[in-house]
């Protein structure tokens, strides 16, 4: 960015480039995002079949060319991370800045079981304080009663049950409502 596009300067700025967009994890998530989007043929014609192939096997092959360490695991966590909310990916991302190419589903589900004990335990430290303010808080009784036996439409002794009551029989679906 601030470096100018000298002969002096080719390297620097080629393991720069590297470094930005040389990352295998984002590189394959992206792969495998496309794979898994990939049209489906509606109609079996030699041109569609072709289009899906060409699609197919390029993709496939650029992520097995990626080399990754634990391709299926990087897949199973693919698809569970696409079932989680941002916090949490994200949070998982943090966990594993260090070695991020030697994630495994171990190591996954073993983040997944210390997430939520940290959220527990964070979410009820905070439920805890909101009880105790409202515990502290001063009550007034209070009573709420409900007699059944009374018809809710024109109050009624002789049944209790709405659909009984000759004034609403006589109701038209509109006036029901």
């Amino acid at each position: 960015q601030g470096l100018l596009p000298t002969a002096q300067n080719y390297t620097i700025l080629w393991n720069s480039l590297v470094k930005k967009y040389n990352d295998k994890r984002v590189l394959a998530t992206t792969y495998l995002e496309k794979l898994l989007n990939i049209p489906a043929v509606k109609e079996p014609s030699a041109s569609n079949l072709e289009d899906f192939i060409d699609l197919f096997s390029g993709l496939t092959a650029a992520i097995k060319q990626l080399n990754i360490e634990n391709l299926e695991d990087f897949i199973f966590i693919h698809i569970a991370c696409k079932k989680l909310d941002m916090d949490t990916i994200k949070a998982f991302e943090v966990s594993i800045q260090d070695s991020p190419d030697s994630v495994d589903s171990v190591k996954f589900v073993e983040f997944m079981r210390n997430y939520s004990r940290i959220l527990q335990r964070a979410n009820g430290s905070r439920s805890s304080k909101i009880n105790n303010q409202i515990n502290a808080m001063p009550r007034k009784p209070s009573f709420v009663t409900v007699n059944t036996d009374k018809c809710l439409l024109c109050g009624d002794n002789n049944h209790s049950k709405l659909y009984q009551c000759p004034k609403y029989t006589i109701l038209d679906a509109r006036e029901r409502y």
